[in-house]
């Protein structure tokens, strides 16, 4: 069976499209951007739409954000090696902070 994704993110995606087609870009940058900061959402739209892993595109990973984003720094991440670790946590959890506060860096 397929992967669907949630149907929040194919609004998200329905909407952005018809800014863009608009002429809305810097509407469609700003939805993006609130869509990345989604508290429950976000890291997987930042992983997979803002950074473009289209490899994040399927449930395992979904699941994965899901997880790390409801406790960001609540536990340890025993995933195996080449599940995401860097890519989640590392890579789309700290380009996340930076969106939610700039100063951070």
């Amino acid at each position: 069976m397929t992967w669907q994704q949630p149907p929040q993110i194919d609004a998200l995606q329905a909407r952005v499209s018809e800014l863009l087609l608009d002429g809305k870009r810097d509407l469609a940058d700003a939805l993006m951007r609130e869509a990345c900061l989604h508290p429950a959402l976000g890291l997987w739209v930042l992983l997979r739409y803002g950074l473009g892993r289209q490899d994040a595109h399927n449930q395992w990973v979904f699941d994965r954000c899901c997880e790390v984003q409801a406790e960001p720094d609540g536990h340890g991440v025993l995933w195996s090696r080449g599940h995401y670790k860097s890519s989640v946590i590392t890579f789309a959890r700290t380009i996340q902070d930076i969106l939610a506060d700039p100063e951070v860096t």
